[in-house]
């Protein structure tokens, strides 16, 4: 069902005309790509996903938007060799859905270490242990980069 919701967003986003609404579509789309990675267990991807598309990719898009006032000029509808292109080339395939079809049986160490340690657990003791100071820094200059980008809109 998620494969199918991220198809049909797709060919919305590439085929809608206004420029708001098809970033709307790819939010849509971002989220249920993030749902499915997040359902096949790689949970850091699935997260990844929200965090950077939609939470910072798609906000500044709609804000660089705002302010270029772009007006809409209706170009004709799409024809349907171009609808139907996009279907052929953008819907996914989901051929192979079941893990133990493509990966065959499971390692019992492997699967014993998977549930010890998953990786956001990994990520996340890297991220606040080693890597703290950088993790700070790189926060405050987007934080920043905020405060900048709002001070020359005004």
């Amino acid at each position: 069902m998620l494969n199918l919701i991220s198809g049909l967003s797709s060919i919305l986003a590439m085929g809608i005309l206004t420029p708001v609404q098809s970033i709307l579509w790819l939010i849509i789309l971002f989220v249920s790509t993030a749902m499915s990675l997040y359902n096949d267990n790689y949970m850091l991807m699935g997260m990844l996903y929200v965090l950077m598309y939609v939470g910072a990719m798609a906000m500044l898009f709609l804000f660089i938007l705002s302010l270029l006032k772009m007006e809409y000029m209706p170009q004709g509808n799409m024809s349907p060799l171009m609808m139907t292109l996009m279907c052929v080339c953008f819907m996914p395939l989901d051929i192979m859905s079941n893990p133990q079809l493509v990966m065959g049986e499971y390692n019992s160490m492997m699967m014993e270490l998977n549930e010890t340690f998953n990786e956001l657990m990994v990520v996340g003791n890297q991220f606040y242990t080693e890597y703290a100071m950088l993790l700070m820094m790189t926060g405050l200059m987007l934080m920043l980069s905020v405060v900048g980008a709002m001070a020359m809109t005004k």
